[in-house]
């Protein structure tokens, strides 16, 4: 049994995200298939983000928020595993400039901006759709 709270943001700052548009869509994906890597990109960590999308092959993309956020509590209830575990991925979507990065961990997600900054605990996965 996992408890509701393990889906919960751990936000310490007051839940910034609710307000941005991000977290507000309500975004249709086309019908289909969707295929996650369930692990970061291998020399993702410590680059740009522009240096990281160079690390996608051309039939690669990076997920939005809600779609790592799905595969992230779909795996947790599926597997009573945590994707991701103690790392933070960056997304394509964005909050006033800012790529939206995911973290995950057994006491729940948290959300944060990455500033359009090179940082050592963030890096990418990818997914490929199949339509």
């Amino acid at each position: 049994q996992i408890a509701p709270s393990a889906f919960q943001s751990k936000c310490v700052v007051d839940d910034w995200w609710k307000g941005q548009s991000f977290a507000q869509e309500k975004k249709s994906f086309p019908v289909g298939w969707i295929a996650l890597k369930k692990n970061p990109l291998k020399n993702s960590f410590g680059k740009e983000f522009s240096e990281q999308k160079k690390l996608l092959f051309s039939f690669e993309k990076l997920p939005e928020v809600s779609e790592l956020v799905f595969f992230c509590v779909l795996f947790r209830l599926i597997r009573g595993e945590v994707l991701f575990e103690n790392k933070s991925i960056r997304t394509l979507s964005e909050s006033e400039n800012d790529r939206i990065v995911v973290s995950s961990s057994c006491e729940g997600i948290n959300f944060t901006g990455d500033m359009n900054i090179r940082a050592s605990t963030w890096g990418i996965t990818s997914i490929k759709r199949f339509f």
